[in-house]
């Protein structure tokens, strides 16, 4: 399985109930309402919710066709890993060319994040760490697990 950081808006979620009792209703990652294909449950993640209803989430799969499907759903660095040692990587050790960091940017900002000073050669965690930072000033994207 590969891992994937994305951006994605928080919707509500209708789980009918088939023995007749209540709708189990809540808010979550528009992530949560796909069924993730060969697995046939849903796309595992942790999320972090930002109060303006989009989030930060780290999700592992074998297939990310119906994600990357919903316009929505953004992989926000265009890359998806296979273990958790690229936070200690830049983006420029990644491949990322300088179009690719002006869509992240652009990604970052429509969402109120400061991206001064980041660059090609800024690690992995310094960008997830202020996104992160704008959902609770504690929170940070090394400690995510699945």
């Amino acid at each position: 399985m590969s891992y994937r950081w994305i951006i994605c808006p928080v919707v509500t979620i209708t789980i009918p109930d088939n023995d007749g009792g209540l709708d189990d209703v809540f808010r979550a990652p528009k992530i949560h309402a796909y069924i993730e294909p060969g697995r046939n449950k849903r796309y595992q993640h942790t999320s972090a919710i930002h109060d303006s209803n989009w989030c930060l989430s780290l999700v592992k799969a074998d297939d990310f066709t119906l994600l990357d499907a919903d316009p929505e759903i953004i992989n926000l660095l265009e890359i998806d890993f296979v273990d958790f040692v690229h936070f200690d990587l830049t983006l420029r050790q990644l491949g990322v060319n300088a179009a690719r960091l002006t869509r992240i940017k652009n990604r970052m900002i429509a969402r109120g994040v400061d991206v001064t000073g980041l660059t090609l050669d800024t690690p992995i965690e310094t960008i997830l760490d202020r996104i992160a930072s704008m959902i609770a000033i504690w929170f940070r994207c090394r400690k995510l697990r699945l």
